[in-house]
């Protein structure tokens, strides 16, 4: 109202923002048939202006209003919730941490007052003033009556109830000063049974979903297969039938008694029942096994849920049939091995004999040889040939990633973990074998955890913390020599003897005599359906070749021989890849050449003979593996010649320049060329 003259009726807020709320609801009532007008302290209140009657909408602001206008009627207001959102306070959690923002702090206590005055105890509400010094790190919640911009900003819910009405009784106080007919009470309480009837309305749907849900659960806790048993303040509340059967307990025995006594028939195999989240391995009545998980919904609220350890055997098989699907399966056989050499027909009879039982199996050999086949053979011939058959190269994975890829990891546990987390290999291959290819390349800091999981067949995902049993096999592979790398701490010693317990040789092609031809003719009719005949040039150049890529080189030679033989049937050397066509030196050549007798001579000037031919031996009986310059001072020391770490380094660089061996990048070791395997040979015949 802009004319100040013949005011009936001054309201006076504390804040500006207020004003509308009041002007809303004296509007409601009085429509016009009064004059009034709305000021706020925060803006100021005008000279010269008078009513009868004054209401201040705080106690706060009382004090100011009788100063200023001293002949005034001055109404005690006194006030409560309109009930907005009161709705939203009763779903609250009990014991829930709850901030009650205002200003001043005299309102925040009456705000308190009048939510305890509406029965809303199951709360626990915190006077909280602008900038107080207060530990909000279990507070998320806030309430305000119509101050919502003093709440925190870590605060992440806030509840707004709206600006306060005055009650009942300071609305007929000021009626009576006012002289006004008692027929405007029905248009206060009208406003006041309209918002009730609005509250009344939200708390009715609140209690059909309340009820709809409770039916629901009810439903699901009634057909699920999985025990279920709420514990409240340690007593039991809810129990499903699927827990009564598994326990053999009956209702009316356990509800409203001790969450103990849920526990009367078993055993616990493993761990505790504790106050906080754990799994526990119950025996009932020495019979069947369960398990039994503890999760905490508050201080005083748990929910226990069983499982049978048979049920969950049945998921976890079906489980693998779903991985095998997916690839996680062996393909290979020991038919699959082709060969009919020494060293093949020994390293696949030993692998036979190992397969018969669990232990840890080391396959040692070069990049190429079949370790990977021999790894699926071993599983299929064991009694793991059911279950799923993984395998993981340490060379090719990234450092971070290994530990999860092993192990998986929960939820969270780093950026861009998958939702519900992702189980590791080891998870996904239990009840089956897990093939851990180049272990030689494992970090230090998986090796400790790859031991954990030897020693006590269980593993723990990243950002966990439950222990979760595994059953598997392991079978590792490595083209490194494990025992150099011991000594160079590169490699766990423990690591290395946990693994180390069934080792196998895998030999490397260009000791295999002719099983190269027979592997030939075998993958030409398996992949193509069609046999070669390769001429004795032919046959004489690959047997000279140094074959570094071993058999799976081998492979790719067949098929480029395939194709590039098309409608005739022998192989020349022109039929070779180009890398075979550079000049080489056959076998018989070399032995009878200048070239031979040469090498030789020159390594009788050096004036120590016997070392360099013990030195070749060496490499010659370790079957074309890789070995340090630790090792052949070991085993020269055996043969009774001792040498410095130097005079050996200086043995195998005069090796090297002659081209009769070839010396690794750093810590690779050394190994026989194949000039040096056919000069080693004629030495020794």
């Amino acid at each position: 109202m802009k004319n100040h003259e013949n005011l009936q009726l001054i309201v006076v807020t504390l804040k500006s923002y207020a004003k509308e709320f009041y002007f809303r609801f004296l509007s409601r009532i009085f429509s016009k048939d009064i004059s009034y007008e709305i000021f706020s302290l925060e803006e100021g209140i005008p000279e010269n202006i008078s009513a009868p009657v004054v209401l201040p909408t705080h106690d706060v602001v009382k004090d100011k209003v009788k100063e200023l206008f001293p002949i005034s009627k001055i109404i005690d207001t006194k006030k409560i919730l309109s009930g907005k959102n009161i709705e939203q306070i009763l779903s609250l959690p009990e014991q829930k941490k709850i901030l009650v923002v205002h200003h001043p702090e005299s309102i925040i206590y009456e705000i308190i007052n009048n939510l305890h005055n509406l029965g809303i105890t199951h709360i626990n509400l915190i006077p909280y003033k602008k900038d107080q010094e207060l530990d909000l790190s279990d507070i998320d919640t806030a309430i305000s009556a119509g101050m919502t911009h003093l709440c925190p900003s870590s605060i992440e819910n806030i509840i707004d109830l709206g600006g306060r009405i005055p009650t009942i009784e300071t609305f007929l106080e000021l009626l009576d000063a006012l002289n006004l007919n008692i027929k405007y009470i029905n248009n206060f309480i009208d406003i006041y049974i309209q918002e009730l009837m609005i509250i009344s309305k939200k708390l009715v749907n609140i209690n059909r979903i309340a009820n709809s849900l409770i039916q629901e659960q009810e439903t699901i806790l009634d057909v699920i297969d999985e025990g279920i048993i709420s514990v409240e303040n340690n007593i039991v509340k809810t129990i499903n039938p699927t827990a009564l059967k598994m326990l053999e307990l009956k209702q009316n025995d356990i509800i409203n008694t001790h969450f103990e006594n849920i526990f009367n028939n078993c055993t616990v195999q493993k761990k505790h029942i504790s106050n906080e989240d754990n799994t526990n391995i119950l025996k009932i009545n020495n019979d069947k096994k369960i398990v039994c998980h503890k999760t905490k919904v508050n201080e005083s609220h748990y929910i226990f849920i069983f499982k049978e350890i048979s049920k969950i055997q049945v998921l976890e098989q079906k489980l693998r049939q779903e991985l095998s699907k997916k690839g996680h399966l062996a393909k290979y056989t020991f038919d699959d091995i082709i060969g009919e050499s020494l060293a093949i027909s020994t390293a696949k009879s030993k692998a036979k004999e190992f397969s018969e039982n669990d232990f840890t199996i080391l396959l040692l050999g070069e990049s190429g040889t079949g370790k990977e086949m021999f790894a699926q053979a071993i599983h299929l011939a064991s009694n793991r040939k059911n279950g799923p058959f993984l395998a993981i190269n340490f060379a090719a994975l990234p450092e971070n990633l290994i530990e999860s890829e092993l192990f998986g990891y929960e939820e969270g546990a780093f950026t861009g973990a998958k939702k519900g987390g992702k189980p590791g290999i080891f998870e996904l291959a239990h009840g089956g074998t897990i093939f851990l290819d180049e272990i030689g390349d494992a970090p230090l800091n998986i090796q400790v955890h790859l031991l954990r999981v030897l020693q006590e067949q269980e593993i723990m995902r990243v950002g966990g913390s439950e222990i979760i049993p595994v059953n598997i096999r392991v079978i590792a592979a490595t083209n490194k020599n494990l025992e150099d790398s011991v000594k160079e701490k590169n490699f766990r010693n423990d690591l290395y003897y946990r693994l180390n317990v069934l080792p196998i040789n895998i030999p490397n092609l260009y000791s295999r005599d002719n099983d190269l031809f027979i592997i030939i003719n075998e993958h030409l009719k398996r992949k193509y359906n069609e046999t070669k005949i390769l001429n004795e040039e032919v046959k004489r150049i690959l047997l000279n070749y140094n074959w570094p890529g071993n058999v799976r080189e081998l492979i790719n030679v067949t098929s480029y021989i395939y194709l590039v033989t098309k409608g005739k049937n022998i192989v020349e050397k022109k039929d070779l890849p180009s890398y075979f066509l550079k000049e080489t030196v056959p076998n018989e050549e070399l032995v009878n050449s200048h070239y031979f007798n040469l090498t030789k001579s020159k390594l009788e000037a050096e004036g120590n003979m016997d070392e360099f031919i013990e030195v070749l031996s060496i490499l010659y009986n370790n079957k074309g593996l890789c070995i340090g310059r630790n090792k052949i001072r070991t085993l020269l020391s055996e043969t009774d010649i001792s040498l410095t770490e130097y005079k050996v380094k200086h043995l195998l660089k005069r090796l090297d320049s002659l081209n009769l061996i070839s010396i690794g990048t750093t810590k690779q070791g050394s190994k026989l060329t194949p000039e040096g395997l056919i000069f080693i040979k004629h030495l020794l015949d």
